[in-house]
């Protein structure tokens, strides 16, 4: 007979191995259903089934967000998450103080969609002056937010440089160029002009034109190096130029139809390294987007063609176009793949490649965007997540992440001229009607936030943001002041 008790070797066997095999189910079924819930399943109690829901996850500046979707509170407050059915749905954000944020959005089974990017901007937006300046006639705002670049007349070689590390006590360094560091061009008005920062927040590039005299100069915002006439020292004529994201001691350049590489620290310069060059981008350190113009028959005009391509150590023509049209390109990386942006501005489409440095030439065309009219600025976002085409107050973007296409218009009544800019990697900026006005790459949550002289640009201020920085003008003083708009309270 079975032995109640278990007291024999076989029962207490039997029974640990029941013991065990209970628990090995248990586990097993327990971490199926976490995974389950994990990939946003839900039970249906009507059907008596599992059904994969999609995964919204919130995080907005600055955090502490109510969450609603579809008008329901989801009892959180952000960051978060939520999992929801398959469909459309509109979320909204609510904060105190703060005006609300709102969007519909389409998700389906098994997405996960990063709503990381809100930024809540207040009900009342306070507005201060934290400096004034005589004149005021091109600012740029380096890659860091830290330091901005500022002409007061763009006939004079004198630049200020703006330290805004704390943008309520702002402090100032002027560096004047020494006369020998350009060609005087005797009674001809010259034109300074900010080009760029590197990527350090150091060096402006700059350019000096006097009639047909034409200079590069670097300059160190420090004023601790002298300035350097690129122009001069490798006696080039270059027509563009642009920094190495690496070092600001590298910098490509095209003179004539040909790219170079040129290096500062050494007074060193490359051959040529693509020929045909019409005019040319760098992303990062050393990968350049350019357009060059061949002839397959050097005897036959006709048989010219424009080839968009990149060199990355070497040249890897792309995509073909007809010789005649003009084009816009940029060149970005976004989790680990090349995307290659090309509008010829003879259509209404914008071209983007993927990963044109892995394939052969003449890359297959991964997406087509489509424009309202031909557009005039074609840039992606920091991140590169974004291409944005505009034409005026017609806007186009694409967002790679959903693979979703956006078109929508500046709400102003002046005609835009002026190409908008990446207040950061979501939200786009413009100030063209005396107005700083923000919006999302989708056209979804616009907002003025202040007054100001247009075409001066500026933007967010280091570290949280907590200030948009924009130049506008005292109407007692008539002075110029940078502004400070407060949008973290």
């Amino acid at each position: 007979m079975f032995d109640t008790r278990f007291q024999s070797k076989r029962a207490k066997l039997a029974l640990r191995f029941f013991t065990y095999g209970v628990m090995t189910i248990s586990v097993v079924l327990i971490s199926a259903l976490c995974l389950l819930l994990a990939l946003g399943y839900r039970f249906d109690r009507k059907n008596l089934s599992f059904s994969q829901g999609a995964l919204i996850q919130f995080q907005n500046i600055p955090s502490g967000a109510e969450v609603y979707i579809d008008g329901k509170d989801q009892n959180y407050q952000t960051p978060g998450k939520s999992i929801v059915a398959p469909g459309t749905h509109n979320v909204s954000l609510y904060e105190k103080d703060y005006k609300t944020w709102s969007k519909t959005v389409q998700v389906s089974a098994g997405q996960l969609l990063l709503l990381n990017y809100a930024r809540l901007i207040p009900n009342t937006i306070s507005t201060t002056a934290a400096g004034s300046f005589d004149s005021v006639a091109t600012t740029l705002l380096s890659p860091d937010h830290k330091l901005v670049a500022m002409q007061p007349e763009t006939a004079k070689p004198a630049f200020a440089f703006i330290d805004v590390s704390d943008p309520t006590k702002p402090k100032t360094t002027t560096v004047t160029v020494p006369a020998d560091k350009y060609n005087v061009v005797a009674n001809v008005t010259p034109v300074f002009t900010v080009l760029e920062w590197d990527l350090s927040s150091r060096y402006i590039l700059a350019e000096y034109q006097a009639g047909s005299t034409v200079q590069f100069l670097r300059i160190d915002s420090t004023g601790h190096d002298p300035v350097i006439n690129i122009t001069d020292t490798y006696q080039l004529g270059i027509e563009q130029a642009h920094f190495s994201g690496g070092s600001a001691n590298i910098v490509y350049e095209r003179d004539g139809d040909v790219l170079r590489r040129l290096d500062l620290g050494s007074s060193s310069a490359s051959g040529a390294l693509v020929t045909g060059i019409e005019s040319f981008s760098v992303f990062g350190s050393d990968t350049i987007a350019y357009t060059a113009v061949h002839q397959k028959n050097v005897a036959d005009v006709a048989t010219k063609y424009q080839v968009v391509g990149l060199y990355h150590g070497q040249d890897v023509p792309v995509h073909e176009y007809p010789a005649q049209d003009p084009l816009l390109f940029d060149y970005g990386e976004y989790f680990g793949h090349g995307y290659l942006a090309v509008s010829d501005q003879k259509t209404d489409t914008v071209d983007i490649l993927e990963d044109p440095l892995q394939t052969a030439a003449k890359t297959t065309i991964t997406i087509t965007m489509t424009l309202p009219e031909a557009a005039t600025w074609l840039d992606f976002s920091p991140s590169s997540r974004m291409i944005v085409a505009q034409t005026g107050n017609n806007v186009t973007s694409y967002d790679l992440e959903v693979s979703k296409q956006y078109t929508f218009k500046v709400p102003t009544d002046i005609q835009m001229t002026r190409r908008l800019t990446w207040l950061d990697d979501f939200y786009l900026m413009s100030d063209t009607d005396g107005l700083v006005r923000i919006v999302e790459f989708d056209g979804t949550n616009e907002h003025d936030i202040a007054t100001t002289l247009p075409s001066l640009g500026l933007g967010l201020s280091n570290g949280d943001g907590t200030y948009l920085m924009s130049i506008g003008k005292n109407k007692t003083t008539s002075k110029f002041e940078l502004q400070n708009s407060k949008l973290i309270l």
